[in-house]
């Protein structure tokens, strides 16, 4: 009776959420003031992790090549230490339960995919490893050594080798866990849909009030608007200020929280919903 209600309630308590879709660019430099913003998915209780890395907290985020996570312990931990238990990322990428591994026969991702540290493989059904994965190598900051947080990126472009795309579509689920030997250690499952980019927001014209505004004329009431700056124009410079705006139909303003810089530039960027 005991088992049966532990696992009643921990069915309860991994229910898959929503995570909402966040476009931004974000560099692995282990400097997290570009997850400002960035929502928080799900969270995991301190004092669970047995003798593995005890999950605090999961963001998540997307640009046009990468998957972007920040993943937070309650205690500083090597989680990439060889020999040691570590943190992987479980990836359900036809949010089916029936087509992929059953992380510890839980019944709450069916994982085509897992990374263990950077390393990527193949999973199915019953199959812990199937294969081998091309150009899914997860870039992660800071690494191999004791932290309380990390950030990862993950490339869109991995492919199977087996054949096909590692993420054949916008919406995937995800779960993160640990090798822990004591304790089944989870966070998640999340569902996230990629967002995609509409195209750099034209603006009109620069507004001077007590702020320094950038209007935006005519925006969709379907899109996200946020304000990027960069000290030098290229496709990984921007970064985000913080400020994001649903579209009205209309005018629609927009300004740096932190306050306007004289010497960085700035774009508009619209996101699809």
């Amino acid at each position: 009776m005991r088992i049966a209600t532990f696992w009643a309630a921990r069915a309860f308590l991994l229910t898959t959420r929503v995570a909402p879709a966040y476009y931004t660019n974000i560099v692995i430099d282990g400097q997290f003031d570009d997850w400002v913003g960035v929502p928080v998915v799900t969270v995991d209780m301190a004092g669970d992790g047995g003798n593995g890395p005890d999950l605090a907290s999961l963001q998540v985020a997307n640009n046009a090549s990468n998957l972007f996570l920040r993943i937070v312990y309650h205690a500083p931990v090597n989680p990439n230490e060889s020999g040691k238990p570590a943190t992987l990322i479980a990836l359900d990428n036809d949010v089916s339960l029936g087509t992929g591994y059953n992380i510890f026969s839980m019944n709450i991702v069916g994982s085509e995919a897992s990374w263990m540290s950077d390393e990527p493989y193949q999973q199915a059904a019953g199959v812990v490893y199937s294969g081998d994965i091309t150009g899914g190598d997860a870039l992660i900051a800071p690494y191999n050594v004791a932290t309380t947080n990390q950030e990862y990126a993950i490339p869109f472009s991995a492919v199977f080798n087996a054949g096909g795309d590692v993420f054949p579509s916008d919406t995937f689920r995800l779960l993160v866990y640990t090798s822990s030997t004591t304790a089944y250690e989870t966070m998640g499952p999340v569902t996230y849909t990629r967002t995609r980019l509409i195209e750099p927001a034209a603006f009109s014209q620069l507004l001077l009030t007590n702020v320094i505004a950038f209007r935006v004329t005519n925006s969709a009431p379907t899109a996200t608007y946020s304000l990027e700056s960069a000290a030098q124009p290229g496709p990984t410079n921007w970064v985000a200020t913080g400020f994001r705006a649903q579209g009205n139909g209309g005018d629609l303003l927009l300004y740096d929280p932190t306050g306007v810089s004289t010497v960085n530039l700035y774009r508009v960027m619209a996101e699809a919903p």
